[in-house]
């Protein structure tokens, strides 16, 4: 059941997250925020800053996952760039989930805010701190321990960095592959050997999708388009826009179901301009025949989940009340 809330409830929580006792009513709260944010009555900078100044009260292990889940969801998809950046959001999230995370002993809780705190290092400063945890140099949360596959999460983020060379990125990944030679393992080399190739490597790698007698696996490829496609890479991806779409429209001509829905979730270009990328998608819906009907209703879905985003943003905007 959806809760809706009149623009003065939604004011009053906002404002007084801290002052609700009750762990249950918060929890509906927070799923009836979410839900204004993606029907754009709630500016997702306000809403994250009311999940930022008090997440650390939460306590149910679930809870905190949803309600994180929800913080990086509003940043990835319902905060304009620009605000991102001039907030701080993603910065500020970072900070707070390693506060909370050196006090939090609770392992399960730990786990969460863990995943949570890699995930939201984005710039240099954040990924500074996770080397130093990669190395084991950081004592502030010497408790926490990492696995090989948050060792292999931060190491994603470490080729991300600008400011460690290539050749230490390159250590560190020949330590991990001594240490996990799984097959899991060896597909986050192919996605970090994408991550970072140079142009002329992204030429091949970009026609190697395509290519019929590949030796890689469809699994082994979605890897690839990871890397491939990575925020770090979007800039360089807009050469590819435009092909993407003409290729999506054949997309059964270069291999089966499997990998068109690879081909098209991982490969989607960054939006620049809403209007235009759902006039894209929209001729994919018009022109595509019938016996590719998902390919079909995953262009609706995308349609829908693209003016819901275009509308939230425009929102937020217009409608923040967070003054800096």
């Amino acid at each position: 059941m959806k809760v809706l809330l009149d623009e003065n409830s939604r004011d009053f929580f906002i404002s007084n997250m801290s002052k609700i006792e009750e762990e249950h009513t918060r929890a509906l709260i927070w799923i009836a925020l979410w839900n204004m944010v993606r029907d754009a009555r709630l500016s997702g900078v306000d809403f994250v800053t009311t999940i930022i100044d008090n997440i650390d009260r939460e306590t149910d292990p679930s809870v905190i996952e949803l309600v994180l889940n929800y913080a990086m969801s509003s940043i990835s998809s319902f905060i304009p760039t620009e605000f991102n950046q001039k907030f701080m959001m993603t910065e500020s999230l970072f900070i707070k989930l390693k506060s909370m995370i050196t006090d939090q002993r609770e392992k399960h809780v730990v786990t969460i805010l863990k995943n949570y705190l890699i995930q939201a290092a984005t710039d240099e400063n954040s990924y500074a701190v996770l080397v130093e945890w990669f190395e084991g140099r950081l004592t502030s949360i010497s408790h926490v321990e990492l696995g090989i596959d948050s060792r292999w999460k931060i190491l994603l983020k470490i080729f991300k960095s600008n400011q460690i060379s290539l050749e230490r990125k390159l250590e560190y990944l020949k330590d991990q592959q001594n240490k996990d030679k799984s097959d899991s393992g060896r597909k986050i080399t192919l996605q970090l050997e994408a991550l970072i190739a140079d142009d002329n490597r992204r030429d091949e790698i970009w026609n190697s999708f395509f290519d019929k007698n590949t030796r890689l696996s469809v699994k082994d490829l979605a890897s690839v388009m990871q890397g491939f496609n990575d925020a770090l890479n979007r800039s360089k991806m807009i050469q590819y826009h435009q092909e993407y779409f003409q290729k999506l429209k054949k997309i059964n001509e270069y291999g089966d179901r499997e990998f068109g829905i690879y081909f098209f979730d991982l490969l989607a270009p960054a939006v620049q301009d809403y209007d235009e990328i759902i006039l894209q998608y929209t001729s994919i819906v018009k022109d595509t025949s019938d016996d590719q009907i998902w390919l079909k209703r995953k262009s609706i879905d995308r349609i829908d989940n693209l003016e819901r985003q275009k509308r939230a943003q425009s929102f937020c905007r217009k409608n923040t009340k967070r003054i800096v």
